[in-house]
């Protein structure tokens, strides 16, 4: 029906004419009853319940009697749901109504009218309307929900209030899982959670290996109860798989209650090797000795384990003072390369010589040995004892004397930066910049450094040589294409990135992303310099962006409020993901590519589904706009900052609240988890950098220094460094195991905007609204990491000049004249001199160091 007919009836119906006024009244009521949409229907509700007027009510509420149609009914339900008016009440009742649309009306309807079981059935997720309805004002409806939620028999429902109750742990929904004794089927965190809360630990135990991380994270949970059959249910599986598993998570993870769960229920690996590693990680000596008779088995697990792993096979031969782990790291059977042992390797290896007073071991190792470990083999050694030969003699006498003294640790010569190019003043303020990854397809070489200026072009610079490589974004020079698009950005550009090398659709084509002012993001091929895409569709600047991991996928926060998920490297919308009220201005994608994280102005952060985009949850607790974010490297814990001075942990598995961390002056501008994920680091205006220790967040003392608010900081890939950047113009680097201050990095001058460390630590980049960009390398690390004989004659002239430098430090200098001397030793001994003086073309060491 028009409107135009609609009026005219309305106006029939509130306006009776004298004389035929009811039966006017009555034929206006039919005619809507038999147009039967939901406006018409609509019209004959508002009537029933119109005011001081019976003879109208009395006809809306027979003509509705007569109603059919869903979409008729359900304007009548939408009525009755915001209006509760009794003559409607009992019309519902009378007819049994229930509404089709929206899902919430159903349900409410079909709580009214007792028939809640047909409605759940055609509803996916009906907990949240349920758990509404138990707060209805109808004492009824709000009894009937209770009563539905204790009864629920459609599967899907029953994992949706599993996972209300895992993310809420409300009392109300605890009595409702134990009362039904619920047990979701997805996802297994759900479904281990809310099995071991019922009861039913036979439902966890009889799974597959999947089962194992879910019960680990149940070990840690609020519930002392959950955490207790948790316990109980590692050291009960029945599957083989799920078994492997847990000595799996022992061996590569180093996870306690995976190792005293497989001890306690005699869990093994099947697989003799890995059996071996077990035994021996585990401290089970009695069964490691019986099954590695010749130690061929660790040997093996050795060369194939991770650096972690290597690390804890030496801890526990240093704990257990087993001496023939020394010849399985540095020994002849595995040949390995002194430059490749970790640091923890090294300490291991020297300690347990130390304890068995292997001096001549000692000094053999010191001298092949990298230089920062070198010193540290030759201060073990007894002062009183020599080498036998008069020709090692000299070179023990100077390098021992030289050795002891060095002043501090390997910190006070590796933690050391200097600048290695100054990039600019460029013709335009820098907006921001990233580095690319050091290896592309099968290829390693030096990382390019993308620079994006105020004029909406790129420019690249190779970070080995300091030169610039290319600038994207320049006109274009023929005349056939001026009718194109125009190349660059219209605006200054706001952030960057890089895709990730060997994944994607471009395989071994290095991409990089750009996001403007001018509210488009901009897709280039770097080899060639070539603009692929131009993604328009925001109406707002460009605040942040990322790729994911697997290179197939591009997500864009904007100051419209709104995340674009763009399918690469189509670059065609895959969604546009709505419920922010303010301005997105961080983003992350989670390490496994399945979850996006989003901050905005508004306060909040929202957690999505990827590929698809889907809303997961929103999270709330920050009393300011959320500034930037960050998600662990396992995966498991998003950490939020806020102007409201505080950082909030997040439990990602269920999106749960798992820590605040306060004591901050001022409101924290970045943050950023250590590359192990066992600590985070945060920065705030009130001048301060602050350590919490995870998983249990304890804060550290706070690193002080900085005279100016705090604008960026970033770990180095090993987790040894933390650079951080400040409005007082200057970088300041912090060793994090001690959480003292190693250097300060001057030469901005004005205050330092942004920093980023490359992907092997050897190039550090800083940015200032002085227009330049520094680029500052490790150099004195890389030669103290170095064997040295794969030192050159180059290094020492570097190490030489460094030595002179009056702005080097006594520390420094001291481990300097080590250096030289290690140098020319080596180069002594393979040219079969008899004194380590006579070595150098230059005087004797004394002579000219003293």
């Amino acid at each position: 029906m028009e409107p135009g007919e609609l009026a005219k009836l309305e106006m029939r119906l509130y306006k009776p004419l004298p004389g035929i006024g009811g039966w006017l009244r009555q034929q206006a009521a039919q005619l809507l009853v038999e147009d039967r949409s939901a406006a018409a229907a609509q019209l004959l509700a508002q009537a029933a319940i119109a005011p001081d007027d019976e003879r109208l009510n009395e006809i809306a509420i027979e003509a509705l009697r007569k109603l059919e149609g869903p979409e008729a009914i359900d304007a009548v339900c939408a009525v009755w749901a915001s209006t509760r008016h009794e003559r409607l009440t009992q019309l519902l009742l009378e007819r049994r109504w229930i509404a089709r649309h929206p899902l919430a009306l159903c349900l409410l309807t079909a709580l009214k009218v007792g028939q809640v079981e047909q409605a759940i059935e055609k509803i996916p997720d009906p907990i949240k309307p349920l758990l509404k309805a138990c707060r209805d004002r109808d004492v009824q409806i709000a009894h009937a929900a209770r009563q539905c939620l204790f009864r629920l028999q459609n599967p899907e429902a029953i994992d949706a209030l599993c996972k209300q109750w895992a993310m809420t742990r409300t009392p109300f929904l605890e009595q409702v899982l134990l009362s039904g004794s619920y047990i979701a089927r997805q996802p297994l965190l759900i479904r281990v959670l809310s099995a071991l809360k019922v009861g039913q630990m036979q439902v966890v135990t009889q799974e597959g290996g999947e089962v194992v991380e879910p019960l680990l994270i149940a070990c840690r949970d609020v519930d002392g109860w959950i955490v207790m059959q948790a316990l109980v249910a590692l050291r009960q599986l029945q599957r083989p798989k799920a078994r492997e598993e847990v000595c799996r998570w022992a061996i590569e993870r180093d996870h306690p209650l995976a190792s005293e769960a497989a001890i306690a229920a005699k869990y093994a690996p099947s697989d003799p090797q890995k059996r071996a590693l077990f035994y021996y990680l585990t401290e089970q000596w009695a069964d490691y000795d019986q099954l590695d008779i010749d130690g061929s088995l660790l040997q093996n697990a050795y060369l194939d384990a991770d650096e972690a792993v290597r690390s804890r096979i030496a801890d526990k031969a240093r704990k257990a003072g087993r001496l023939e782990i020394v010849e399985t790291i540095v020994g002849p059977p595995n040949r390995r390369r002194l430059g490749e042992m970790s640091d923890r390797e090294w300490e291991n290896t020297i300690a347990i010589l130390a304890r068995s007073r292997s001096w001549s071991s000692m000094w053999k190792l010191a001298q092949q040995a990298p230089p920062a470990w070198s010193v540290r083999l030759l201060r073990q050694i007894e002062p009183q004892w020599q080498p036998q030969t008069p020709n090692e003699l000299s070179g023990w006498q100077v390098l021992h004397k030289l050795a002891s003294q060095c002043i501090g640790d390997v910190s006070a010569l590796a933690g050391r930066m200097h600048c290695s190019h100054a990039i600019g003043p460029t013709s335009q303020p820098v907006t921001c910049f990233a580095i690319g990854p050091t290896s592309v397809g099968y290829v390693r070489e030096p990382p390019l450094l993308a620079i994006a200026l105020a004029n909406g072009t790129v420019e690249l610079w190779n970070t080995a040589t300091g030169e610039r490589v290319n600038t994207l974004g320049q006109p274009y020079s023929r005349t056939g294409d001026l009718d194109r698009p125009p190349v660059k950005h219209g605006g200054p550009i706001e952030c960057l990135a890089f895709s990730h090398p060997g994944v994607g659709a471009y395989g071994k084509t290095l991409l990089l992303a750009t996001g403007s002012d001018d509210r488009s993001v901009r897709l280039w091929r770097i080899s060639t310099g070539q603009a692929l895409q131009q993604l328009k569709g925001h109406t707002g600047p460009i605040n942040c962006l990322a790729i994911s991991p697997t290179g197939e996928q591009l997500a864009t926060g904007s100051a419209d409020g709104t995340v674009r998920l763009w399918r690469l490297p189509t670059g065609s919308l895959q969604a546009t993901l709505t419920g922010h009220t303010g301005w997105i201005n961080c983003l992350a994608i989670s390490p496994d590519g399945q979850l996006l994280a989003t901050g905005s102005a508004d306060g909040t952060v929202r957690l999505w589904l990827l590929p698809s985009g889907e809303a997961i949850q929103t999270l709330t607790g920050h009393a300011g706009p959320v500034e930037c974010l960050a998600i662990s490297p396992d995966g498991q814990l998003l950490a939020t900052a806020s102007w409201d001075t505080t950082v909030r942990l997040w439990w990602l598995p269920v999106g749960a609240p798992f820590k605040t961390l306060s004591g901050h002056r001022g409101s924290v501008a970045c943050l950023a988890f250590s590359p192990d994920g066992s600590a985070i680091a945060t920065g705030s205006n009130d001048y301060s950098v602050r350590l919490w220790k995870l998983p249990d967040a304890e804060p550290l003392p706070p690193l002080e220094g900085h005279t100016g608010s705090i604008s960026c900081l970033a770990f180095n890939p090993t987790g040894e460094l933390l650079a951080t950047g400040s409005w007082d113009r200057t970088v300041r680097l912090w060793h994090t195991a001690t959480a003292t201050a190693i250097q300060q990095l001057r030469g901005h001058e004005e205050w330092v905007m942004g920093l980023q460390f490359s992907d092997n630590g050897q190039v550090l980049a800083t940015s200032s609204a002085d227009k330049t960009v520094r680029l500052w390398t490790p150099q004195l690390a890389r030669l103290s990491r170095l064997p040295v004989g794969a030192l050159s004659t180059t290094d020492l002239e570097f190490v030489r000049r460094l030595a002179k430098d009056p702005h080097t430090s006594d520390a420094e200098r001291s481990w300097l004249r080590f250096l030289m001397a290690s140098i020319r030793w080596n180069r002594h001994q393979e040219m079969g001199g008899t004194s380590l003086t006579s070595a150098s073309p230059s005087p004797s060491v004394d002579r000219e160091w003293h």
